[in-house]
This record gives structure tokens, sequence and C-alpha cells, in this order.
């Protein structure tokens, strides 16, 4: 049951391979080196280690330096706590970037939609209508990833 499947795992170590060496490429402090990171965490997500995806995402959060760096960051930790079930330390992550790191709409927009999801999960139809709201009606999302997967899921017509 939460056997990786090969092909996956092949996969994934190869990208792992491949984000190593150009992390050993990059200057340490580079805000490439902090989103390829950020990548490796999603890496860990994906084969379900959220430890050491949190890990990976505490130690480049402390390394990140401008806000659209610090959007990503945020959402990925929300998206790690959302898929370990801590709905309500998620629902953290992604208010950040509601809330103060705003600025990238795309990771606004990702946000958005996590928070809906986190509020219907804690109960709270009111905030979670209210984001969702936003996500499929402000214009600055109309060409979203993001909103094109709430309007799937959305069940109004």
């Amino acid at each position: 049951e939460n056997e990786i499947p090969e092909a996956f795992a092949r996969a994934s170590a190869e990208a792992k391979a491949a984000l190593d060496t150009f992390l050993q490429a990059l200057p340490a402090k580079s805000k490439y080196a902090v989103k390829a990171r950020v990548a490796q965490s999603e890496l860990q997500i994906a084969a379900k280690d959220y430890d050491g995806a949190m890990k990976i995402l505490l130690e480049a959060s402390k390394e990140a330096s401008d806000r659209d760096t610090k959007a990503i960051i945020y959402n990925a930790k929300g998206v790690c706590l959302f898929e370990k079930a801590d709905v309500k330390a998620a629902r953290w992550e992604f208010l950040w970037v509601d809330v103060v790191y705003n600025q990238s709409k795309a990771e606004h927009a990702k946000a958005l939609y996590y928070l809906a999801k986190c509020f219907d999960q804690l109960n709270d139809q009111e905030k979670a209508q209210e984001c969702r709201e936003l996500l499929l009606n402000d214009r600055a999302f109309t060409n979203s990833e993001w909103r094109a997967r709430a309007q799937k899921e959305n069940k109004t017509p």
C-alpha cells in the first residue's frame, strides 16, 4: 500500500541526482540554490518523506531573501503539512502567502486554493468560500492553474 512504484522511485532518484549536481555548481546564497532546495523538498513530499521535506524547507527559508522565494517556501511548507494531514499548521503557512507574500499571483493563487481546502477540512465554510470566490473571481488569477483546478472542483455552476 505504501510502496512507491519502481518507475517513480527511479525518476525521483534521477531528479534528485540532477538537483544535487545543479546545487553543487551554484553559489551557496544563490536564489536559484534556494529554489532548487524547494524542488528537492517537493520530491521528498511526493515520496511522503514529510520530515525530510520540512527540514530542507526550514534550511531554505533561512537563506531566502526575496519575497517571491519566501512565498514559494511558505507554500511548499503548507503543501507538506497539508499532505501530512496537519491542516491547522498548513493553514498558517498559506496565510503568510495570502496576507504578506502575495505579490506573486501564481503563488497567491496556490495559497488561496489550499486555504479553501484547509478551511473546508476545518469546517469553516465561510472562510473556505471567501478564499474560493477570490480565486475564482479576481481577474488577477484568470490564467492560473490553481483557478482552473478550483473551477473543476467547484460544485456551483
